[in-house]
């Protein structure tokens, strides 16, 4: 198994974040984290100099989605190269767009980023569904383009949350998960695995269990879920090869075996001795 270490933050920066991945028994690590984090009084400042701006309609792209951090995971589909490379970039790119304009927009912004550079040298590519933004296990999305899409495309399942304290919120494709923390109460699945199983088990229909491990909707095609959340508590970002290894209780309790939130996610990730794994754990208050 192989951990990567966590990012190097800042000590000034609140929330304070860390990441670890996994690459379990499989021959490509294709699970991918990535980061950013800032001072919560900057976002704090942000906020109010938004609030005083003298020009109440204007809106900017740095003071209309104030944040104190944005984070991803994603879980590249298949143990490829391609795979790989399309979850390390969906994770970078959505903790960009999420830092500028948000969770939900930078799924859309993660969809497009990837059409386009696919559309760089496969001109005939045809466009890819919009998505929706509907919480629910999505059914899953017509093949819009399978003819003309290269075979070797890399698509990748991905969870970008963003925000403070004082508000933040979660977007998600596929079977990666968001699990919140708080400070007093129980711990929460925040998030609906979007998968056949699922999908059949909302409407009343018995289902494989094999069924659970088919996604619905990637970064590539589908709709995307969203939840918002407010208060202090620890967030924690997984790919399915930490909670289809482990349970909800098994969760909790590494995801607070350390008060270093890395040392926590490295904690998350060693479960997965299988499969590829992926865990962001982060500290907001």
């Amino acid at each position: 198994m192989t951990v990567l270490p966590p990012t190097a933050l800042p000590p000034t920066a609140l929330p304070t974040a860390g990441w670890a991945t996994a690459r379990g028994a499989r021959h490509v690590a294709a699970d991918a984290a990535a980061v950013r984090t800032a001072p919560a009084a900057w976002a704090d400042a942000a906020r109010a100099a938004a609030a005083t701006s003298p020009f109440p309609n204007a809106t900017t792209r740095t003071t209309s989605c104030p944040v104190a951090f944005a984070v991803a995971v994603a879980d590249g589909i298949g143990d490829t190269e391609a795979a790989a490379t399309a979850a390390r970039f969906a994770a970078a790119e959505a903790v960009d767009a999420a830092w500028r304009v948000g969770v939900s927009e930078a799924m859309e912004e993660v969809r497009r980023a990837l059409h386009e550079a696919e559309l760089a040298t496969h001109p005939i590519a045809l466009p890819l569904p919009r998505p929706a933004r509907d919480s629910l296990a999505q059914p899953p999305a017509p093949d819009v383009g399978r003819a003309h899409t290269p075979k070797h495309s890399g698509d990748t399942t991905l969870a970008v949350a963003a925000g403070t304290a004082h508000q933040w919120s979660v977007a998600w494709v596929g079977d990666c998960r968001a699990y919140f923390l708080p400070d007093h109460g129980p711990a929460t699945l925040l998030t609906t695995d979007h998968t056949i199983g699922r999908y059949l088990r909302d409407r009343g229909i018995e289902a494989n269990p094999r069924m659970d491990l088919v996604v619905t909707t990637t970064a590539r095609k589908g709709g995307h879920g969203v939840v918002r959340g407010a208060g202090p508590g620890r967030l924690v970002l997984l790919t399915n090869g930490v909670h289809r290894t482990t349970d909800h209780q098994a969760v909790t309790r590494l995801a607070l075996s350390a008060a270093d939130p890395a040392e926590a996610a490295r904690a998350l990730v060693a479960v997965a001795a299988e499969d590829n794994a992926a865990a962001v754990v982060v500290d907001v208050r």
